[in-house]
């Protein structure tokens, strides 16, 4: 099914100091269950990925002992 740019409902997010864009992916409902946990697995591993990057090179960094 091909969509045109105007009838994909784009939504962005913020979260912390980043914006995510969300948007509809084309045959994600045929993938098998396997592929759709990782691609789960790898979004929350991108999120997670944002703090620590944060928690190692920011000013106000943890304190590594």
């Amino acid at each position: 099914m091909n969509k045109s740019t105007n009838d994909i409902n784009y939504s962005i997010n913020k979260f912390s100091d980043i914006k995510i864009l969300k948007y509809t992916v084309d045959g994600f409902e045929n993938l098998c269950l396997n592929k759709k946990i990782l691609i789960y697995y790898l979004s929350q591993a991108a999120l997670s990925g944002h703090d620590i990057i944060f928690d190692q090179n920011c000013k106000y960094n943890l304190i590594i002992t």
